[in-house]
C-alpha cells in the first residue's frame, strides 16, 4: 500500500486527481448511508408521518392553510 501512496503523491497532477477521486468516493458513501438510514426510517415508521400529505408536504390546518 506504501508503493501507491508514494506513486499518488510522486507528482501534483497524481496529487490532486487522487485527492479528487477520493473526495468522490467519501461523497458516494456518505449518500449510500443517507440513502440507507431514509429507507430504514420510512421501513420502520412508515410514509407519509401523520402530519403530512402524500408529497410530504405539511397537511392544511382547519385553522388556515
Amino acid at each position: 500500500m506504501n508503493e501507491v501512496y508514494t506513486y499518488a503523491i510522486s507528482s501534483d497532477f497524481r496529487f490532486v486527481i487522487a485527492a479528487l477521486l477520493l473526495c468522490f468516493l467519501a461523497v458516494c458513501f456518505a449518500g449510500l448511508v443517507r440513502y440507507a438510514f431514509r429507507s430504514l426510517s420510512v421501513l420502520v415508521r412508515g410514509w407519509p408521518p401523520a402530519h403530512l400529505d402524500a408529497d410530504g408536504n405539511w397537511k392544511p390546518t382547519e385553522d388556515g392553510p
